[in-house]
C-alpha cells in the first residue's frame, strides 16, 4: 500500500491544461513542443512574454517522476504569468519566461505502472 499527500498530476491531465490554457489566453501564453521524450511523448512548455531570444526565466519541474507537489507550485506560476494583474502583465513586456511543468512525461507515465523505463517493476 502506498499513501500520497499530494495529488498525482498525470501526463494526459497535464497536457490538456496547457492546451486548454494557451487556448484560453492566446495573447499571454504560447504552447511550445520543446522536445520528445525517449517513448516519444511531447514535452511540452509554455512561453510567456518576449517572442525572441532565449528565455530569460526557465522553471523546469517534474523531473523526479512522482514528486507532484512541485508540478503543482508551477501550476501556481503558469496561472499568475497567465493572469491580467499588472505585475504580470510587467513581466510579460520585459522578460520571456520559459516553464516547462513536466520535463519527464516518460517517468511520470512508467511511475503509475511502477516501472523504469525498462519495464522492470519497481515494487
Amino acid at each position: 500500500m502506498t499513501i500520497s499527500n499530494t495529488v498525482p498530476w498525470a501526463y494526459e491531465l497535464a497536457s490538456r491544461y496547457l492546451r486548454d490554457l494557451a487556448a484560453r489566453v492566446p495573447g499571454r501564453v504560447r504552447l511550445e513542443v520543446i522536445g520528445r521524450s525517449a517513448h516519444g511523448r511531447d514535452i511540452l512548455g509554455l512561453a510567456f512574454g518576449l517572442e525572441a531570444g532565449p528565455p530569460a526565466v526557465l522553471v523546469v519541474s517534474g523531473e523526479h517522476a512522482t514528486e507532484f507537489a512541485g508540478q503543482h507550485a508551477v501550476r501556481g506560476i503558469v496561472e499568475f504569468l497567465a493572469s491580467g494583474e499588472a505585475e504580470a502583465r510587467r513581466l510579460r513586456r520585459e522578460l520571456r519566461f520559459l516553464v516547462v511543468p513536466q520535463v519527464n512525461p516518460d517517468g511520470n507515465i512508467l511511475a503509475s505502472m511502477n516501472r523504469n523505463a525498462t519495464g522492470a517493476n519497481l515494487l
